[in-house]
């Protein structure tokens, strides 16, 4: 059995549901929650999560959030 994909968003995707509540950074979750998800998802960098809707239940779910874009001069 394969191990699944970790999500990548954008910056801007993860403001955006971090605003609305329902993404955030992983410090205030629970670490035997957060020891799981690394187990399972080896690609998962570790610092984010958001709610999805999986099987019409709200879950959290590790993502992986890509970095700002550099502002060019």
């Amino acid at each position: 059995m394969s191990e699944p994909v970790t999500d990548t968003i954008t910056r801007a995707e993860f403001d955006r549901r971090h605003h609305l509540g329902s993404a955030g950074e992983t410090t205030r979750l629970d670490k035997k929650a957060l020891t799981t998800w690394r187990k399972r998802r080896p690609d998962w960098q570790g610092k984010y999560w958001t709610l999805l809707t999986v099987d019409a239940v709200l879950r959290f779910n590790p993502i992986n959030v890509t970095p700002r874009p550099r502002k060019t001069r």
